[in-house]
């Protein structure tokens, strides 16, 4: 596998690198084409933890270190179990811009 166009080891912790890697890279791209991002992390497994902060970066949320202004403002949600998915949907759906 590749990161940066470096060859690495198959390790969890690259294929997470690049996963994340790609996943900005594509929300980048999106949201330069004027689309809004959406994000919502499940963390409900204690040894694997959903990274708020990479949620905010991919969804350019006004939260994140890397929040641009001149692109499209989305956000993002974590929830602790899966009883308050319906009510994070619901949230997001909420926020989304009528056309």
């Amino acid at each position: 596998m590749t990161i940066d166009g470096a060859h690495e080891t198959f390790l969890r912790s690259n294929v997470t690198a690049e996963a994340q890697a790609e996943t900005l890279s594509l929300a980048n791209a999106m949201e330069a084409n004027g689309w809004y991002v959406y994000c919502l992390g499940l963390n409900a497994n204690p040894f694997s933890q959903v990274s708020p902060t990479f949620l905010c970066q991919v969804a350019n949320d006004p939260r994140s270190p890397t929040y641009n202004s001149s692109l499209p403002t989305g956000s993002a949600l974590v929830v602790t179990n899966a009883a308050d998915l319906d009510q994070a949907f619901q949230s997001i759906a909420a926020m989304i811009p009528p056309l």
